[in-house]
């Protein structure tokens, strides 16, 4: 990445959590960021924003942001190297979506690029010191909307969903899409893979779903193939979306994730 790429800023306030669940068992966990309400965007220039931030030239204005460890994976091959060359490759071949076809500079997949990390720390008195800690990977969050182009607005009919952990068979397309083993849990709100005859793992949360028939409270904890198509809209979207993903796009699923 040329350093013209890239811009100087202080972001104060962003709210900060965690993020990842094997990255839970690292020395530091793995830190996710949201733009919050008290959250003051400064550029170098002197320059302000809000809600949204370009922290690289040459993609989207982003809300979310992650900053991976790199604990477990070689950054260059994993977020640098295979993920970033996805989109690369995705257009180079002539693939566009809406969200690519409204701005050129969304992406198919997340772009992240090397950091060195410092904590700081201040002493009661007053001392201020800066602590390494480490290299990351950072960039927008998998669930910045604005980086895959897909602005509420514009898409009234928004329906975004998001692997709910890596390991489930259905998350990663390992198995066919049997409506007698897939079911809606309105209480964990994710749609569940049956793995055995009493055990269901989640599969699917939801992101965003906007201007869709909000049901839910309908639905019960019957089998996909047992629930009334009159109440349940939202599976016969999710089954028509699945026959409809090409080989290739199953391969962004599992980058993405």
């Amino acid at each position: 990445m040329a350093i013209r790429d890239l811009n100087r800023l202080t972001i104060t306030n962003l709210q900060l959590q965690g993020q990842g669940t094997s990255s839970m068992l690292y020395y530091l966990w793995n830190w996710k960021a949201k733009v919050a309400k008290d959250t003051t965007i400064v550029y170098e220039d002197g320059q302000t924003a809000q809600k949204k931030f370009e922290l690289f030239k040459n993609i989207p204005k982003i809300s979310k942001l992650t900053a991976k460890k790199n604990i477990a994976s070689s950054m260059q091959y994993h977020k640098l190297g295979s993920v970033n060359s996805y989109t690369d490759l995705w257009k180079a071949v002539g693939l566009t979506n809406e969200g690519i076809e409204q701005d050129s500079e969304a992406r198919v997949s997340i772009y992240q690029e090397t950091f060195v990390g410092f904590e700081k720390q201040t002493a009661e008195d007053g001392t201020v010191t800066y602590k390494f800690v480490g290299l990351f990977t950072i960039g927008p969050d998998k669930g910045d909307a604005a980086t895959f182009g897909y602005d509420k607005d514009l898409f009234p009919d928004l329906l975004s969903i998001e692997g709910s952990d890596n390991s489930p068979r259905l998350t990663l397309f390992q198995v066919p899409w049997d409506k007698r083993r897939i079911r809606y849990n309105a209480e964990e709100e994710a749609y569940q893979y049956q793995v055995s005859e009493l055990s269901w793992e989640n599969c699917w949360i939801w992101i965003t779903l906007t201007s869709l028939p909000m049901i839910r409270q309908q639905q019960t904890m019957r089998p996909v193939s047992e629930q009334s198509d009159s109440l349940n809209p939202i599976s016969q979207l999710i089954t028509s979306y699945i026959r409809a993903i090409p080989s290739l796009s199953l391969s962004m699923v599992h980058l993405k994730n």
